[in-house]
């Protein structure tokens, strides 16, 4: 920036003009400032292409920089609306229709969980039932744990679910996510489950051996990643 002194601006520009050959110049004029932008095209070495590092858009499939991973798939469950809101309007009477609603909310946590009214639902029967509500719909998801966490519906119903499980059945959950650790701590929503299952299990052997798979990985690229 150089400022205008008593200078003509026609001077001004007279010697920046020996500086400009080679290079595209732009001038901006900002009250008695002239601001001087200088840009030159970029060149790269010949033979040699970097990749762009990103952690945008990979995160919300779980993506390794070049390959999907199989354990975020879901979310593509329909379920007739019209049976939910009733279902929903049973657990709010209360009593023996609340009782015989939670049944059915139960048998269906497989699919209801990856349905964004279903979650919904799972999450009101859990906070209406007890304990053994909480254990019977984990069981329901064994298997479907990883897609779970990845979820934009499910993940609720899992995080739901920790504060109201045993250590054994926290430990069945974190189990299935061995062998994901690296992508899973780079995900927008299962990272933050990850956090939240190692709390509560603390120096539990399933949560040091899902710990210690994550620090044999790469790392830096965990550190460098915005929900790593």
């Amino acid at each position: 920036k150089a400022f205008l002194e008593g200078r003509e601006l026609s001077d001004l520009l007279g010697a920046m003009d020996s500086r400009a050959v080679g290079c595209h110049t732009t001038l901006t004029v900002k009250n008695t400032f002239i601001c001087v932008v200088e840009t030159e095209a970029a060149s790269p070495i010949s033979g040699i292409s970097r990749r762009r590092s990103k952690t945008e858009g990979d995160y919300l499939c779980c993506l390794e920089p070049e390959s999907a991973d199989p354990v975020c798939e879901a979310d593509d469950v329909q379920v007739p609306t019209d049976r939910l809101a009733a279902l929903g309007v049973a657990l709010q009477v209360g009593e023996a229709r609340a009782s015989s609603a939670c049944a059915e909310i139960r048998d269906s946590a497989r699919s209801l969980a990856f349905d964004a009214a279903g979650s919904h639902l799972l999450q009101q029967a859990m906070e209406l039932s007890g304990a053994q509500f909480a254990h019977d719909v984990a069981m329901a998801l064994q298997g479907l744990i990883p897609q779970a966490v990845c979820s934009q519906n499910a993940h609720k119903v899992v995080e739901s679910l920790v504060p109201r499980l045993d250590v054994e059945v926290l430990a069945g959950i974190v189990h299935e996510l061995i062998g994901h650790s690296s992508r899973l701590s780079m995900h927008a929503l299962a990272s933050s489950l990850l956090c939240m299952l190692l709390e509560h299990l603390a120096a539990e052997t399933v949560a040091v051996a899902l710990v210690d798979e994550l620090l044999s990985g790469d790392l830096t690229q965990v550190i460098c990643h915005k929900f790593g």
